[in-house]
């Protein structure tokens, strides 16, 4: 698996105009892209500029069509005048401790539990 850690330091008047773009991008990602398993958007608890991002892509291959997809080129237009810095680091993820998120479940019934079991990602995890 694939890891990548984004940290966005927000311009503190566009705090509020991040959030939903953040949020709308990391769901499209979730839903929409088979490679990606899970995209967490984090805000630190003492300085609301401060967002971490941890994705988790079956390759990197899958994170590569990430970045090519129209809901992320639309956000990474959208909120680089809202940054005053940004950070991404690759990892590879050695052993994960996370359960199926709502995101597989919603996949297992849209595809039927038997086609799930059966596309080549989950094979690798059983």
């Amino acid at each position: 698996m694939f890891v990548i850690i984004v940290d966005f330091l927000i311009k503190e008047n566009e705090v509020e105009n991040f959030k939903p773009l953040m949020l709308e991008n990391a769901r499209a990602s979730l839903m929409d892209e088979p490679g990606c398993r899970q995209f967490d958007v984090c805000f630190d608890l003492e300085d609301s500029r401060k967002c971490f991002l941890y994705e988790v892509y079956d390759s990197k291959a899958a994170f590569d069509e990430h970045l090519l997809t129209v809901h992320f080129k639309t956000f990474d237009e959208a909120v680089g005048s809202m940054l005053e810095n940004k950070q991404v680091r690759a990892l590879n993820l050695i052993q994960g401790t996370t359960l199926p998120t709502w995101t597989e479940r919603y996949r297992i019934a849209k595809i039927g539990i038997s086609n799930y079991w059966n596309a080549e990602p989950v094979k690798k995890w059983i």
